[in-house]
């Protein structure tokens, strides 16, 4: 299921290699166990050991005394800040501006430098993707308007610096116990201004801590927020069971038992659980009842769950301090 990471039993104790380039992890139950794979490939190759692993593909990674361990990017993230001047700017208790809702760039706007646009994007897309799930939607929705951006636009870029600036230090904790991994699925209708489209946003818990998740505009419009909901679960299984065999590659937890996929959408939930064909369903792509047989073979059970503990909220739209915070929280941030 990844072409970068490599698993062997030394002993009955599992090892795993995650290579990327030229860069290695090598983690171990055992510490003598890491020791024979490393000597084994010093003997082929010419190799550094830094030891402990402290950064990796620009992480930044902390070991809890409870056997938790942090991934951050403060050290990068502070590099971003600088080359932007923006090192000693005040901060924002959120990425988004709720009150502002970006469009396309019209004949009216005054334009931005596409090229410091497009670089900001690019460093805090970089940031989305590996620790910080909390500024996912920002970025997803910034890069939409990467061609031909307007002031608007790049204000709403350096909002997410700032907001960067002031959670420097955050990141996503991973902590005991082991657990099941769940999944959390949910959309914003038609949130899109220029296109009516959904935003689909979902994210995958491993022992406490993302390990997975996405925001994304759907690629079709929805005519309801039921059906926006139900192709973003859709999104999110195929998601669930990608991971469910990297899970069973890396022989890690129980796979007989379906992930938990929750969403707060009830009408979605019936839809996923009860597959009929009615008026109000026959319009939607063959490839959004993919979640039916998933449901039916048992890779997934889905749920609902109220709104205010849905994890994946603000991976869907920008919302207010306090729900920001919370969402952050669910996902394990701190």
């Amino acid at each position: 299921m990844d072409h970068g990471i490599f698993v062997t039993t030394k002993n009955g104790h599992l090892v795993y290699l995650v290579v990327y380039v030229d860069d290695l992890l090598i983690m171990g139950e055992r510490t003598k166990d890491i020791e024979e794979i490393k000597d084994q490939l010093k003997n082929r190759y010419k190799m550094k050991d830094l030891g402990i692993a402290r950064r990796f593909l620009g992480m930044d990674i902390e070991y809890g005394e409870d056997g938790s361990i942090k991934l951050h990017l403060k050290q990068y993230l502070q590099g971003v800040l600088e080359r932007h001047n923006l090192q000693d700017c005040n901060s924002v208790s959120t990425p988004m501006d709720t009150s502002v809702k970006l469009v396309a760039t019209t004949d009216a706007d005054a334009l931005a430098d596409p090229k410091e646009y497009q670089q900001i994007v690019g460093e805090i897309q970089f940031a989305a993707v590996v620790a910080r799930p909390d500024v996912s939607c920002a970025v997803s929705t910034l890069a939409q308007f990467n061609i031909k951006p307007s002031s608007k636009h790049l204000a709403a870029a350096k909002r997410v610096l700032r907001y960067l600036k002031g959670t420097v230090d955050a990141g996503v904790v991973y902590s005991p116990p082991a657990g099941e991994a769940t999944a959390f699925s949910d959309a914003d209708w038609a949130g899109d201004q220029d296109s009516r489209r959904s935003r689909t946003g979902y994210v995958v818990m491993l022992n406490n801590g993302a390990i997975s998740w996405r925001s994304t505009l759907q690629q079709t419009v929805a005519l309801s927020t039921t059906e926006s909901e139900y192709m973003a679960l859709t999104e999110a299984c195929k998601e669930v069971e990608w991971i469910r065999e990297l899970l069973k590659e890396l022989r890690y937890g129980d796979h007989d038992i379906p992930t938990v996929l929750s969403t707060d959408n009830q009408g979605a939930l019936n839809l996923a659980l009860n597959p009929v064909s009615h008026g109000r369903t026959k319009h939607i792509a063959i490839r959004h009842h993919y979640i039916r047989e998933k449901v039916a073979d048992k890779t997934v059970w889905i749920q609902h769950i109220p709104t205010e503990i849905m994890t994946a909220d603000s991976l869907t739209k920008g919302l207010g301090r306090q729900k920001h915070a919370r969402c952050a929280q669910l996902m394990g941030m701190e």
